[in-house]
């Protein structure tokens, strides 16, 4: 059985995923980034050897992809996550794509290809980054932060959008004995308009796909969808779209190579 793998190597987490012939996820993992990522390397090297699909040929993407010395070539995420998307879900023509430390906007056309992109990585406003400051300001898991949030009955947001002043309001938030609910809340509506400016600045007409770990917060997703006034798709694992992407490219590549190699045989 022919198997490709890919990896996506992000600020915050790490995925990689096995694929089949045909496209499938057949095995994969996610862990949190290490700061060397030579050990990041070695956890990879572990899920591809004591995985049952043997997969030899593979591509990187996320901003470390250039230190993973394993595979072939080295690619874009813009490119990976919108090959990762339009696979699961090929009406998709904008996808918001939400990492540790910037976010992305893809306009992709009904081949999947990228037609237009902008992002923000000036800031950790809107990105995981964000979320992981107030989850350890508020004493609570970032898992918890979409139905913590959605039990919040108040039209709230934070009045700073800068994440260093946002820290600040937060303490004070606290301070003031403001429910952790309704602060959550806030922080989920400031970061969905956060994305929705950054959406603002693309031609987004069309089916929506969100992926990364923010994916998996509710109240963030809801707040975004009441903002574009269009239900957005997620993918059962948000956060392993980049390395699908990557791993359909190297599928691409590989069968391109053996084409090669045939011809000049």
């Amino acid at each position: 059985m022919s198997c490709y793998f890919g990896v996506d190597v992000g600020s915050a987490t790490t995925s990689a995923v096995i694929i089949g012939k045909d496209g499938n996820i057949l095995d994969s993992i996610l862990f949190d980034t290490y700061p060397n990522h030579d050990i990041t390397v070695e956890k990879i090297k572990g899920f591809l050897n004591d995985s049952d699909y043997k997969a030899d040929y593979g591509v990187s993407t996320g901003y470390g992809r250039k230190n993973i010395s394993i595979v072939k070539k080295q690619v874009s995420e813009i490119l990976c996550q919108a090959r990762g998307i339009y696979l699961l879900f090929p009406e998709t023509r904008v996808v918001i794509d939400i990492g540790g430390q910037d976010n992305k906007v893809i306009r992709i056309d009904s081949n999947g290809k990228v037609l237009d992109f902008v992002m923000n990585d000036k800031c950790a406003a809107g990105t995981g980054r964000f979320i992981e400051m107030a989850g350890r300001i508020l004493k609570l898991d970032i898992s918890n932060f979409g139905a913590v949030g959605l039990s919040s009955g108040k039209k709230y947001k934070l009045n700073s959008s800068c994440a260093v002043f946002a820290e600040t309001e937060i303490i004070s938030l606290i301070s003031k004995k403001v429910p952790i609910v309704d602060i959550v809340h806030g922080i989920n509506v400031s970061l969905a308009e956060k994305v929705y400016s950054l959406l603002r600045r693309i031609d987004h007409k069309g089916a929506y796909c969100l992926c990364g770990g923010m994916a998996n917060n509710d109240d963030f997703v809801r707040c975004l969808e009441n903002l574009i006034g269009e239900e957005i798709l997620r993918p059962k694992f948000p956060q392993l779209t980049g390395a699908l992407g990557a791993a359909l490219i190297a599928k691409s590549e590989a069968r391109q190579l053996a084409t090669v190699r045939s011809q000049c045989s």
